[in-house]
């Protein structure tokens, strides 16, 4: 393979395509693509598609979810996420209700 190769183009074209995508769903590309090759070694092959940047906030609240719940069990805990991380059929706030947690509002004083 050599410098300026037809495969290195193409290899260009998909990065450039991750980084157009990210910002089109108002994710930072350059954290998408540092979570996204810590996660693809060990992401199964036929779930690829979750990666992609129209599902990656669900993909990473998915994730959480368990890890959150588990915290909860042990006594409660407040959690604070980013507001992309909310909203939606697939926002925490919709995935707590569902799971019949009490999800409340809190105002700055």
């Amino acid at each position: 393979r050599d410098a300026g190769s037809d495969e290195h183009a193409e290899a260009a074209g998909h990065i450039l395509s991750l980084i157009a995508s990210a910002r089109l769903h108002q994710l930072d590309p350059e954290r998408y693509l540092r979570d996204l090759i810590r996660v693809l070694p060990h992401w199964p092959r036929p779930r690829f598609l979750e990666l992609a940047p129209l599902h990656w906030r669900a993909t990473r609240n998915a994730a959480w979810l368990p890890r959150l719940e588990r915290e909860l069990e042990q006594g409660g805990a407040f959690v604070a996420v980013g507001a992309g991380h909310l909203l939606g059929e697939q926002g925490l706030i919709a995935q707590f209700r569902e799971r019949g947690y009490p999800v409340e509002r809190v105002d700055r004083y």
